[in-house]
């Protein structure tokens, strides 16, 4: 919002209902994907599939310390931190690409966040209703759309590792924003001594 997007689509499953209230408070519409207990992240972006195209992709857990969006962007992008990651599937090659990694090589710790422009989001349309029909995919992530011939579609935008996270846990999220009064509720405060 504070960098001028006012058209938001969250795809939502597990606990729908505790995104609701951003209806009201922002007026983002929500998407619900039937099937998010038994697919991955590539059939909640096939929800939106007609929608894609100057557009950030965006997934639930990742907090940056500065806001990644702009009311500009000049190139499609896919978010990687300079950090070497043994699990990342891409890696940042001499020419400013994003290739796929080697079975022997690690890749840059990939984020997630993403901007699509019109031109690449027609391919990735394409690429998802192809990965969608087979059966194989059902656990795939998103990214696998953007892959061909082994490169992204898309360029880098490579941030520092200390500028964002992947948040997992509760913990986790409490390292990042320690100071934030969402964290510091009483029923926060039983469950942590309750377990």
């Amino acid at each position: 919002m504070e960098a001028g997007v006012k058209e938001i689509d969250i795809v939502v499953g597990f606990m729908k209902e505790q995104y609701e209230y951003l209806i009201d408070k922002y007026g983002v519409h929500l998407v619900f994907n039937k099937d998010y207990a038994v697919k991955n992240n590539l059939y909640s972006l096939k929800q939106v599939l007609h929608k894609i195209g100057n557009t950030y992709i965006i997934p639930c857990d990742v907090w940056c310390r500065e806001n990644p969006f702009s009311d500009r962007e000049w190139y499609s992008w896919y978010m990687v931190t300079d950090q070497r990651d043994d699990r990342s599937s891409v890696r940042v090659n001499r020419k400013k690409e994003l290739v796929s990694v080697k079975k022997e090589e690690s890749g840059n710790t990939m984020i997630g966040i993403s901007y699509i422009l019109s031109e690449e989001a027609d391919i990735l349309k394409v690429r998802l209703q192809e990965l969608v029909g087979k059966k194989e995919n059902d656990q795939a992530f998103w990214e696998l759309a953007l892959f061909d011939k082994g490169r992204m579609l898309v360029s880098p935008r490579e941030l520092d590792d200390e500028k964002v996270h992947e948040i997992n846990t509760y913990e986790q999220l409490r390292e990042l924003d320690h100071d934030s009064d969402h964290l510091q509720s009483d029923v926060i405060q039983l469950i942590s001594r309750v377990f």
